[in-house]
């Protein structure tokens, strides 16, 4: 069972008040049994999902596309390093792993599998937040480029072939979503729960049309984009300045 928390009364990871990357979205694998550790973060205001076991935590990275990964000492070390090997082989955020003091070497292997960092176990929230965001900052630079496209989180600035354009809020936060995942896949419920926040209910075409208007604005050709591709059944993906140049030979 996989369960999602989000305090309502924080800002909702994904929907950043202004340019400032949003909190991250954290996935916490056989972590928390009481929920004590998932209603502490969600209470400073990130996104929490939890899962019960690693084969499902790797059908969630897929779904969820969390930001962070978090999990707990395995009983059985060799479990432990195979998920992360499994992990490793085709997503790269970042992977905090509880360690119990009695177990150092458990550490070291850990790390060597593909773990971030290791941590004292049990959580102690007020020491994981900071360490948690700060893993996350680390995946997210504050200018990002693709092609022709420049993007300035913090001045909240787009230029496209150094001129700038106007962007509405929603729009900038869409732009910035597919550029972090250029050239990959993104679906479109992960971008909707990435811009809109994962309770969003409203119009099922909401993101069509802002895709739309954000090629418009880009100077993207409508009928046959470029930058911003469709994948029939799947989502959208941002192209690399390779994938363009190869479409436009076509």
């Amino acid at each position: 069972m996989t369960t999602v928390l989000v305090d309502a009364e924080q800002p909702q990871p994904g929907r950043p008040a202004s340019g400032v990357a949003a909190e991250p979205v954290v996935l916490l694998v056989a972590v928390d049994p009481s929920g004590d550790v998932a209603r502490e973060l969600a209470g400073a205001g990130l996104e929490v999902v939890t899962c019960l076991d690693h084969a499902e935590a790797l059908l969630v990275v897929g779904e969820k596309a969390p930001d962070v990964v978090v999990l707990t000492p395995d009983v059985d070390l060799d479990a432990g390093t195979t998920f992360l090997g499994v992990l490793r082989r085709r997503h790269t955020m970042p992977v905090i792993v509880g360690v119990g003091s009695a177990a150092p070497v458990d550490a070291v292997a850990l790390l060597d599998a593909g773990a971030t960092a290791c941590v004292a176990w049990p959580f102690r929230v007020p020491e994981l937040l900071p360490i948690l965001r700060a893993a996350h900052r680390t995946l997210s630079p504050d200018v990002l480029t693709v092609g022709p496209v420049e993007l300035r989180m913090s001045a909240h600035e787009v230029r496209v072939s150094g001129a700038p354009i106007d962007l509405p809020l929603r729009e900038f936060q869409l732009l910035a979503f597919l550029m972090a995942h250029a050239g990959t896949v993104v679906t479109r419920r992960q971008i909707i729960e990435a811009v809109w926040g994962a309770g969003y209910a409203g119009e099922t075409n909401t993101l069509t049309v802002h895709i739309g208007r954000l090629r418009q604005r880009l100077g993207d050709h409508i009928d046959e984009p470029k930058l911003i591709q469709a994948v029939r059944g799947l989502g959208y993906r941002l192209a690399l300045l390779d994938d363009m140049t190869a479409t436009a030979a076509t």
